[in-house]
């Protein structure tokens, strides 16, 4: 109701008022306490100046929520947190209106790490890997010290002390430093003398010869001999070896101290100090095999496979590898998780001293000795001494075999990794065992070195999984290697001129185990070449145009059968004619046993033989048998059965094992050409680091052949002989040019005939000079000689080659000696080769201080 009296205004003036002030109050209640609120409450979150890492993984490691009150503890860890994850220098939380910030300033990065003043590339690679600090990482200075000491420790650990390293920065841009560490190699310390306090029995050479650390030779620089190189890291483990080298010698007893090191800093000399007991020399009294099912193998046949023998001095690691073969034996019988404990059981040796002293005792006398008989007791006395002293020093041992069989084991499963190209089945077709099998410990060591031989991998692991007491699976794991090459070879030469070739090859076609390869060769004649052909001066140049298509295929349908098919054509300037020649080949063959394969070839061809050096040489090709076979096209039509073996563990480099082939040549199913041609070669490798503790690889080659001919009248041709020279035969002499010489029909001599029998063989010790960039060097002796009939001062009667019992023998021989360098490039394998001498060298002979050979096995 409306209020219109005096004190009904006033009242309602007054309430308003209060109103008025109510509102008021209000106002600045809000505008004062409300920011208070707002402010504790967490509307949004920012991150500003993240770069390396993402806005969803920043949320997660802060924990904080938009919509949670201010906490300032909270926020505290939250930047501990990112702190840790070691890419921030600085880290500011700011909070306004509700918004919370988090200021972040970034380490900088690493744009890219060299090392200066040490090692190759693949050394320089390696100890980036060790350094822990890549490129595109953090900039921390805690890893720039830990690198440095890595560096350190591995200078030290290859003998050179008193290293320096030290960074340089250079700033690439705001955020980003190449980093580059500077080496100053320090110098080697020296072991001028290694004492051996108390070893009595055995040589310095042969106590330090496991030893990495080794008293320095006179002129220990050389290769072969003690360099004296302190290698610290290794110091503490050389008494263990010194020990085992006086087991290897029989002295079971034996007891090496620590090392004491007294080294020089100021001259870089040190002397090494050990004191030994060598105790007794142990020989062998007994052997005795201890096997839980004897039925398994004959005891016969366990102690014949043993290299420990009775009455030999003892040596322990006759006794490992004793351990080793044992199982083997037994475990190709299907005992995969059987084992061998070996056992000695020492005596000390008085056996012969208590007998002397028996028959001392039963020879003494009961009455007064003559001057004779005080003699001889006089003696025997001293025999006794002396058989007593030797017992001290000697004993006997007799060494036991345990053998726990276990259960009998089958192949579970073979599984395969590693293998991206290569299909299963080319794999799976080289393991000699399968699922269901009985498990063979040969068996696994012959599949490992057939996937070896197939050259398509670069590692091969067989590795043994355990599935219940009875089965277990097999794991192969490869890592596959460079199967195909696209050669390509640009040069110039004074006889050939331009040279073009080119080859694409692959042993490995789109994984099926197949090999294919195309080939051809361009040279396009240089400057023209100047003989005297015995005062007939004639200009040649050495052009030549060859091409090959091949494809085998050496497990048809995975079966043990091969096959292979090629087609080839050439037209060569030689130095005494020019040759035409196209052909194809067809061959089929069996695998007989993993490592032995017979075949069966069919060759036809037509050869073209014109322009040559002399009218002489035409008089082989215009009267054989009546016929002329100058520009004739004669065809040449054969059959070849071969054989061939390798059980070698390598592809290019094999250290153990042989490489044998042969086959015989039958010319003759039609055709101009009527003769036998036999050929076989070998190679045989031995790796002899287990006897030198070097990676030292013997190699001997050797390859011989014959051409057995029935009639003075049947066709052979130049090109069917025998020659020397080059890569494969004689180093140092041109390829194909050693040959007898022969004799036109007017008497004028004959350069370049070949013989009619040959025999080569080579010497190679090869030491791996880098084994991560696989590269050796070898030195090499290489020897052979050519068989023709002669027609005396030495002269070859050619129409006479291999004919059996027509005229006299002559041979013709060539040596050399040099060295190599070989090397698996990304290329393919190359062999450099510089001869050092030759021998039996004749005045003609086209030599060469220098040999390339590539794409070849060694």
């Amino acid at each position: 109701m409306a209020c219109k009296t005096h004190a009904c205004t006033i009242a309602s003036e007054t309430m308003r008022l209060a109103l008025s002030r109510l509102a008021l109050y209000a106002a600045l209640a809000s505008a004062l306490f409300l920011p208070i609120y707002a402010k504790d409450t967490i509307t949004s979150i920012k991150y500003e100046g993240l770069q390396s890492l993402s806005t969803h993984l920043a949320n997660e490691i802060a924990d904080i929520k938009v919509g949670e009150e201010l906490d300032e503890e909270k926020i505290d860890s939250a930047v501990t947190d990112f702190y840790d994850q070691g890419y921030f220098s600085d880290i500011v939380a700011e909070f306004d209106s509700g918004v919370l910030t988090f200021h972040f300033v970034e380490k900088p990065r690493v744009a890219g790490i060299e090392i200066k003043g040490y090692g190759s590339d693949n050394e320089k690679q390696t100890l980036q890997n060790q350094m822990g600090i890549k490129k595109g990482e953090t900039f921390d200075e805690q890893k720039i010290e830990r690198a440095k000491t890595i560096l350190k420790t591995v200078l030290e650990y290859q003998g050179y002390y008193g290293s320096l390293v030290k960074e340089e920065l250079t700033k690439v841009n705001e955020g980003a430093y190449n980093i580059v560490f500077n080496v100053n190699r320090g110098e080697n310390i020296l072991i001028k003398k290694a004492h051996y306090e108390g070893s009595q029995k055995l040589k310095r050479s042969k106590i330090e010869s496991l030893s990495a650390n080794k008293q320095r030779d006179f002129m220990g620089w050389m290769w072969g001999l003690n360099d004296g190189k302190l290698h610290l890291q290794e110091l503490e483990y050389d008494s263990m070896r010194i020990q085992d080298v006086y087991m290897r010698n029989g002295f079971l007893d034996a007891k090496v101290s620590s090392p004491f090191l007294s080294a020089n800093f100021n001259n870089l000399r040190a002397e090494l100090h050990y004191n030994i007991s060598e105790g007794k020399q142990y020989t062998v009294s007994d052997i005795v095999i201890n096997i839980d099912k004897e039925d398994i193998v004959p005891k016969e046949k366990l102690h014949k496979a043993l290299q420990v023998k009775k009455g030999q001095v003892f040596n322990i690691e006759d006794l490992r590898s004793d351990a080793q073969v044992l199982k083997r034996l037994v475990a190709d019988k299907g005992y995969a998780y059987a084992q061998v404990r070996p056992d000695l059981d020492k005596e000390e040796g008085s056996q012969k001293a208590d007998e002397a002293k028996i028959s001392s005792k039963g020879t003494k006398k009961h009455h007064k000795l003559t001057s004779k008989e005080e003699k001889e007791e006089k003696e025997e006395a001293e025999a006794l001494r002396k058989i007593q002293e030797e017992a001290q020093q000697k004993g006997t041992v007799k060494v036991l075999y345990h053998i726990e069989v276990g259960e009998k084991v089958h192949i579970s499963d073979v599984l395969i990794s590693g293998n991206n190209r290569t299909n299963d089945r080319i794999i799976r077709r080289e393991i000699l065992l399968a699922p269901g099998d009985e498990y063979s410990l040969s068996k696994i060591a012959e599949s490992q070195n057939a996937l070896q031989r197939l050259g398509f991998f670069e590692n091969v692991k067989i590795d043994e999984r355990r599935v219940s007491a009875d089965s277990m699976d097999l794991l192969i794991t490869v890592t596959e290697g460079r199967t195909g090459q696209l050669q390509f070879g640009l040069g110039y030469g004074s006889y050939g001129g331009l040279m073009i070739n080119g080859s694409i090859s692959e042993r490995n076609l789109f994984g099926t185990g197949q090999t294919g390869s195309i080939y051809a060769n361009i040279a396009t004649g240089g400057t023209p070449y100047n003989i005297s052909y015995y005062g007939t001066p004639r200009k040649i140049t050495g052009r030549q145009f060859s091409g090959n298509l091949s494809l085998s295929n050496p497990r048809i349908f995975d079966s043990r059968y091969s096959t292979s098919a090629s087609v080839y054509g050439n037209y060569y300037v030689n130095y005494v004619y020019i040759e035409q020649s196209f052909g194809l080949s067809f061959s089929v063959g069996r695998m007989l046993s993993p490592t032995l394969r017979a075949s069966l070839g069919y060759d036809i061809n037509w050869v073209n033989t014109f322009d040559f050096l002399s009218s002489n040489y035409e008089a082989f090709y215009n009267n054989w048998g009546g016929k002329s076979y100058v520009n004739a096209w004669p065809m040449t039509s054969s059959i070849s059965p071969s054989i061939s073996f390798d059980n070698t563990d390598d592809y290019y480099f094999p250290k153990n094992g042989i490489i044998a082939s042969a086959y015989a040549q039958f010319n003759g199913l039609g055709g101009d050409v009527r003769n036998v041609k036999l050929y076989g070669k070998a190679a045989f490798y031995y790796h002899l680091k287990k006897h030198l503790k070097i990676d030292l690889i013997a190699r001997y080659k050797v390859q011989g052949g014959y051409i057995f001919r029935f009639s003075r009248n049947d066709f052979l041709p130049l090109n069917n002989t025998f020659y020397m020279g080059g890569v494969t035969t004689i180093r140092g002499f041109r390829s194909g040019t050693v040959s007898p010489i022969g004799v036109a029909n007017d008497g004028t001599p004959l350069s370049w005939i070949g013989g009619d029998g040959m025999f080569t063989n080579s010497v190679e010790l090869s030491y791996g000079l880098l084994e991560a960039a696989k590269m050796r060097v070898a030195l090499y002796g290489d020897y052979g000689f050519l068989t023709y009939k002669s027609l005396g001062s030495g002269y070859a009667d050619f129409a006479g080659y291999g004919i059996a019992g027509v005229g006299r023998y002559g041979m013709e021989w060539r040596a050399s000696i040099g060295a190599a360098i070989e090397w698996i490039s990304p290329m393919g394998p190359i062999v450099l080769i510089f001869p050092f001498k030759l021998f039996n060298q004749k005045e003609g002979d086209y030599t060469s201080q220098f040999e390339f050979s590539m794409g070849t096995r060694f």
